[in-house]
């Protein structure tokens, strides 16, 4: 019985430290993969760039816009007086959001 018992504790204990082995081996594989840095990622895309297709086959994507985006919510005759400004960003910003920025 004494036999039983020591050869259970052992499996135990190894089960324990493989367990222990695969989370050490997966903390280490998610701080390798968030070591890469800026340099290598900019060196992958610009490969990308360079092996960039004739200009004549050059075409824009499906959805894009030749023109430059314009800005519809600006508008010289829709400005608001200091009292609907302060009143907007009296509504924008939380009750206690200074007491929390002060912090």
């Amino acid at each position: 019985m004494q036999s039983l018992r020591y050869e259970i504790s052992a499996v135990l204990e190894g089960l324990f430290a493989d367990a222990a082995l695969g989370n050490c081996i997966n903390e280490i594989s998610k701080a390798a993969s968030s070591l890469e840095t800026p340099t290598l990622k900019r060196k992958r895309h610009q490969n990308l760039e360079d092996s960039a297709v004739e200009t004549g086959q050059l075409a824009m994507p499906l959805g894009g816009r030749s023109g430059a985006p314009t800005n519809k919510s600006w508008n010289i005759a829709e400005q608001k007086s200091r009292r609907a400004e302060a009143e907007q960003k009296n509504r924008a910003v939380g009750k206690y959001s200074f007491e929390r920025i002060r912090i």
